[in-house]
């Protein structure tokens, strides 16, 4: 046998191997129906869960919470930077539906300055209580420093009884 023919033999030989490693492991969301992007999007939780959300705080919004734009700005960053959580793994499937939100990034941290006396508190705890009324296992905490700021984000846990029939 020449070497060329056997140099042949193994080079086809390690081009079927790989062939067959492609196959094994990159996804084929074109061969098979069950697993059609389209299909998975219908069979996956995360966009019900960011309806809810937004649903949740548009029920605060109707039952008389009132927030500033600048407010409203920072509560929607914080649904940015919580989109992570909410869709998990299919937030790649979700980018489209996202961006009719105008979301069009979704970090994982959040550093934000804001105006002394402009409203943090109010508007983490409005975002706080819609995420554990929605989310699941949605253990939240939000703490206040000052005695204050602590009763006055008290009066909107009082509002869950109407929210939780919703």
């Amino acid at each position: 046998m020449p070497i060329a023919a056997y140099l042949q033999g193994l080079l086809d030989d390690e081009r079927q191997r790989l062939q067959q490693v492609q196959l094994e492991v990159m996804p084929h969301f074109w061969y098979e129906y069950p697993n059609l992007p389209e299909r998975l999007r219908n069979l996956m939780p995360g966009r019900d869960r960011f309806n809810a959300l937004n649903d949740c705080l548009h029920v605060f919004y109707d039952k008389g919470v009132r927030l500033t734009p600048l407010q409203m700005r920072l509560a929607n960053a914080m649904v940015m930077a919580s989109c992570q959580r909410i869709f998990g793994d299919e937030l790649i499937y979700n980018t489209a539906y996202l961006e009719t939100f105008g979301i069009r990034e979704t970090p994982s941290a959040l550093y934000v300055l804001f105006p002394r006396r402009g409203g943090k508190s109010t508007t983490q705890q409005v975002v706080t209580d819609a995420s554990m009324l929605t989310q699941p296992n949605g253990k939240y905490i939000a703490l206040s420093l000052f005695a204050r700021q602590g009763y006055l984000c008290c009066h909107y846990p009082t509002m869950r009884a109407d929210i939780t029939m919703y």
